[in-house]
């Protein structure tokens, strides 16, 4: 579907109080294929989808303030978040923008944990909304999600959510469903500089080097409360070595930390010949706020070789079976 921005009423946050900062924001980010705007007059991309692929060049805007949410499902919980100050929970309205009542079908998908292409699937059932009425969405863990909306005997629009839609600042997303089952999607943000994920502290430990087993570089990476660690083995011409901090960096579009490792000779008369392995544990301290993904590179003589990457809360299950939301 492609994507209209619309502008509406910043009462509808609730208690923002961030005067002249909004922003509007539909499913934009820099995993979706849908675009963005500073501009809420203008329309990317030609406008509002229809079933059938017209414009129906309808020009309504939503806001939550004075209608009725019917049903509110939530996905995960704010207990546990990491820099909960720098990720707060995005809802996503949709809105039956008709004069009758009508029923629409929602679902939640999500990339399974582990080595598979397979998607969690959480089914939120049918819910029956009155004219001008909304249910809500509410998304509280750092993530990458799609919300499924189906209704007059199809899929209507796929919402999706990744890690850069939870930010510091506070608003909503928003599905209208329009009379013809056309739909608009769209939003409000309050635009605080939200600072972005820096290392406080980078460490390496390790532990003497070994005569390999395997030729093999491996490195597994895990996010903690605020630190991410690494454990990893470094192969290296013979156990003699040390592995360092060779470099790191963070990408803000692609949401990547990168740390570069690399191994050095160590001062001594003498030492075993055969290849070597370092086993090292690396701990990165972040303050503020977590990278969405970390790559963890080893530096040889032969080049860069990227030997581990991890997305955060990658292992966040879906959960939930039920299929009616919390009634308001």
């Amino acid at each position: 579907m492609k994507r209209r921005t619309l502008l509406s009423s910043l009462a509808g946050i609730g208690a923002v109080s961030v005067a002249g900062c909004i922003d509007d924001t539909g499913s934009g980010s820099p995993d979706t294929d849908e675009g963005t705007t500073d501009d809420p007059s203008t329309t990317p991309d030609g406008g509002t989808d229809t079933p059938n692929g017209t414009d129906d060049g309808d020009d309504s805007e939503f806001s939550p303030d004075g209608q009725t949410e019917a049903t509110r499902f939530e996905i995960g919980s704010p207990e546990g978040v990491a820099f909960a100050n720098s990720n707060n929970p995005v809802p996503v309205h949709v809105h039956n923008d008709a004069d009758e009542e009508r029923e629409f079908a929602l679902s939640v998908t999500r990339p399974t944990p582990g080595p598979t292409d397979d998607l969690q699937v959480r089914d939120l059932g049918t819910t029956t909304l009155s004219a001008d009425a909304y249910v809500t969405a509410m998304f509280y863990v750092p993530a990458t999600y799609t919300l499924v909306l189906e209704g007059d005997g199809e899929t209507l629009h796929e919402h999706r959510l990744a890690h850069d839609d939870f930010t510091c600042n506070s608003g909503f997303q928003s599905v209208q469903v329009h009379q013809d089952w056309s739909v608009d999607t769209g939003g409000i943000s309050t635009m605080m500089a939200c600072p972005s994920p820096s290392p406080r502290t980078i460490g390496v430990g390790q532990g003497e080097g070994q005569c390999a087993d395997a030729q093999e570089h491996t490195a597994s990476v895990a996010y903690g409360e605020t630190d991410v660690t690494v454990d990893g083995s470094f192969v290296t011409p013979t156990p003699c070595y040390s592995v360092e901090q060779a470099d790191s960096s963070y990408d803000d579009e692609s949401g990547v930390f990168e740390l570069v490792l690399e191994a050095t000779a160590n001062d001594v008369d003498s030492c075993t010949e055969c290849v070597g392995v370092v086993d090292y544990e690396a701990t990165v301290g972040f303050e503020a706020d977590f990278p969405a993904h970390v790559s963890i590179v080893h530096r040889t003589d032969d080049g860069d070789t990227e030997v581990a990457r991890a997305t955060r809360n990658a292992d966040f299950e879906l959960g939930g079976e039920e299929d009616v939301g919390t009634f308001l």
